[in-house]
């Protein structure tokens, strides 16, 4: 399945219930980045020459960074969470489809194995060679 002009199919990697104890933590529904893996690339937005660009870089089974949620106040100062990325089953699995300006990072290569990845909001410092 590929997708059409600049959306991305992605397997997104939601972690299994967290225990501590006997105690089940529930997910947090106000996260608006997920970290995903890209199944299939779209060609890119067309441009008025008839050529596609936007999405070259991006590539299947990269790992990223990709905003899937959105919050919006509510009703009496509450938060109200807007799911912005599109559910897809293809066959037995179930993928999601985002726009290319929805990813954010790319946190591994197709090709790294077991990449170190950093926690949302984690403080990721550079360090210049001399």
């Amino acid at each position: 399945m590929t997708p059409r002009n600049s959306l991305i199919i992605v397997r997104v990697h939601r972690p299994s219930e967290t225990r501590v104890g006997m105690i089940v933590v529930p997910k947090t529904s106000n996260k608006d980045y997920e970290l995903v893996e890209i199944v299939s690339v779209g060609r890119g937005h067309l441009a008025p020459d008839g050529s596609y660009n936007g999405t070259e870089d991006l590539k299947p089974g990269m790992v990223v960074w990709a905003k899937t949620h959105m919050q919006r106040p509510g009703p009496a100062g509450s938060a109200v969470t807007i799911k912005t990325s599109l559910p897809i089953t293809f066959g037995e699995e179930n993928l999601e489809m985002v726009n290319e300006q929805d990813i954010v990072a790319v946190v591994a290569e197709p090709h790294e194995i077991n990449p170190t990845i950093p926690a949302p909001g984690s403080v990721i410092e550079f360090n210049e060679a001399s």
